[in-house]
Formats: structure tokens, C-alpha cells, sequence
């Protein structure tokens, strides 16, 4: 009886103990100083005179950039999301917009 007891009280107790979370924690988001150091490395902003507005962490390692590029004696506002950080070091100004494949 005593074990009954006892074996009831631990289901009971484990039946109100809480659930684990339905959603697993967020992975490490990229920083802003990640992003902006890949951009700093970028054809973009090293040769190619565009310079950076906004940069963000975007998602769970990538980064979004707005930067204002030169074209046609002008400049150019354009923006670009990349799911992974290291795609920013890729980035070049394509006739005034960011992109890698001009």
C-alpha cells in the first residue's frame, strides 16, 4: 500500500510539473560588429566607395545592409539581406546596387 502510495505521489507530481518548451531556445544571432566587419571586407566598401547606412544581424547568422553606392555621378540607396554573414564579404556595387554577380 505504502508503495502504491508513493508511486502515485510521483505521478502526480510529475504530471504537474511543467512541460519543456514546444520551441527549442533561438540559435546565436550574428552581431552588428560581425556584419559590419564582413562588409568592411566586401569589394563594396573596400574598392568601391559604397557607404554603409544601416547594417543589422538578420535572421539566425545572417545580415541586412542598406549602403549608398556611386553610379553615374550620382549615388545609388540600395539594400541587401544575406542569410549567411560571410556573403557580405562577397558583396560589390553593381552599377549602383549591391549584388555579387554584376
Amino acid at each position: 500500500m505504502n508503495k502504491t502510495i508513493l508511486a502515485l505521489s510521483l505521478l502526480l507530481t510529475a504530471l504537474a510539473s511543467p512541460a519543456a518548451p514546444a520551441n527549442p531556445p533561438e540559435a546565436p544571432r550574428a552581431t552588428v560588429q560581425e556584419c559590419r566587419a564582413y562588409w568592411n571586407i566586401s569589394p563594396a566598401a573596400s574598392s568601391q566607395r559604397c557607404v554603409v547606412q544601416t547594417i543589422s544581424p538578420f535572421g539566425p547568422d545572417g545580415c541586412t545592409v542598406t549602403a549608398n553606392c556611386p553610379y553615374n555621378g550620382g549615388w545609388v540607396t540600395s539594400g541587401m539581406t544575406v542569410h549567411d554573414k560571410w556573403e557580405l564579404g562577397k558583396l560589390k556595387n553593381c552599377s549602383g546596387r549591391l549584388g555579387t554577380d554584376c
